[in-house]
């Protein structure tokens, strides 16, 4: 969120008293005088009534004068005069656009450009007071009034701070095609990196609309290749979220090509591989990944239990055997599967101890190789006599 940037309007008034002079209407003389007195009151009451006539609905002058007013009211740091209207940036800023609908002849364009300028700055200023308060929406509305005066022709500026506080906001008062906008404009005009991209994909999925998601984190991967990790992990994960397992193992089979030294893309490409028909590979990637990091539980347990599985598919298989020969040859590859499960088991309870899945595996696999110590340690850990 954007620094509060204090600017106010220090500027002297002569100018405007001058062209006020010159449109031969005293009352807006006096108004102006009583503004530069300080006399906020009197000077809101006699513009009140002006702007309320028919006879001044297409003045220039009036709504000028009108604008001033309630700009300085706002700019005031009287309390008493600052309560003449709680909403005095928002008419100041209905009035400076009236001014400029009705200044046909560029009167106070030069005035104008000075005050609007400020008036963007304040907008802005309030924007961030309102986000810190919580109140997102009407941050939302401050930020796109400061987007509109910047936009408007004596401008035509972009102020990026603006659209991205705006798109901030938006998303946090769930308008998220107003987000989806401000962000769309972020890329266009290449502000924010990478994060953008990553932004505009949550608020793709917020809506329900994947391929698009998945097509901005694409494209964002392209634009900051060398900036892209978390723009990978999002699309990986999109891919797993939208059940598009082909997608995702072709894109893990590619950074796993490459050599990555991050652990968990080979843990996460192992488990799209069904391990009963390629136990090979699956053991590969998943004794790549505890190479890479030996304090990852998850790689761990997954090696363990993939080898525990293999001796429990093992184990049955041997149940049907009839041949004596055959059953006593196949049933030692059981009790080998085993023991493989024993050093991933026993790593991942240092990592994480007193899981429950793991102790009850390790309990088993204890008793069966008449680890009586080791046992009756687990069986401890269990609460179990």
């Amino acid at each position: 969120m954007s620094h509060i940037m204090k600017i106010q309007l220090t500027f002297i008034l002569i100018s405007i008293l001058i062209n006020i002079v010159q449109a031969q209407d005293v009352q807006f003389v006096k108004i102006f005088e009583e503004i530069n007195s300080g006399q906020l009151k009197s000077a809101k009451s006699k513009i009140d009534e002006i702007i309320k006539g028919v006879e001044y609905k297409n003045s220039v002058d009036a709504w000028f004068c009108n604008a001033v007013v309630y700009h300085t009211i706002y700019e005031s740091e009287d309390i008493n005069i600052k309560n003449l209207s709680q909403e005095a940036l928002s008419e100041a800023f209905y009035s400076y656009k009236k001014t400029n609908e009705f200044d046909k002849t560029k009167k106070y364009q030069s005035e104008m450009t000075k005050r609007l300028n400020v008036l963007a700055n304040q907008y802005s200023n309030k924007g961030v007071r309102e986000y810190n308060e919580y109140k997102y929406e009407k941050a939302l509305e401050s930020f796109e009034n400061s987007l509109e005066i910047n936009n408007m022709p004596m401008f035509l500026l972009t102020d990026s701070n603006s659209l991205y506080n705006a798109a901030m906001c938006a998303t946090l008062a769930k308008k998220y095609d107003k987000a989806v906008k401000y962000y769309e404009k972020l890329i266009e005009i290449k502000y924010g990196g990478s994060d953008i991209y990553l932004n505009l994909s949550d608020l793709y999925k917020t809506q329900n609309n994947i391929d698009n998601a998945l097509n901005i984190l694409k494209s964002g991967i392209e634009k900051f290749p060398n900036n892209s990790t978390t723009l990978v992990n999002q699309l990986i994960n999109l891919y797993l979220d939208s059940n598009k397992k082909a997608e995702a193992k072709e894109l893990l089979e590619n950074i796993v090509s490459k050599g990555t030294n991050e652990s968990s893309y080979y843990v996460v490409l192992a488990s799209l591989y069904n391990p009963e028909n390629e136990f090979d590979k699956v053991s590969e990637l998943y004794k790549k990944a505890i190479e890479l990091n030996n304090a990852d539980y998850n790689s761990n347990y997954q090696m363990g239990a993939l080898w525990y599985n293999k001796a429990i598919k093992q184990n049955e298989y041997v149940n049907t055997l009839t041949d004596e020969m055959q059953f006593k040859a196949e049933k030692a590859k059981v009790d080998e599967y085993f023991k493989n499960t024993l050093p991933y088991f026993e790593n991942a309870d240092k990592i994480k101890p007193n899981s429950k899945n793991v102790l009850s595996k390790l309990k088993f696999l204890y008793k069966r190789f008449d680890n009586t110590e080791k046992y009756n340690s687990v069986c401890k850990q269990l609460g179990e006599s």
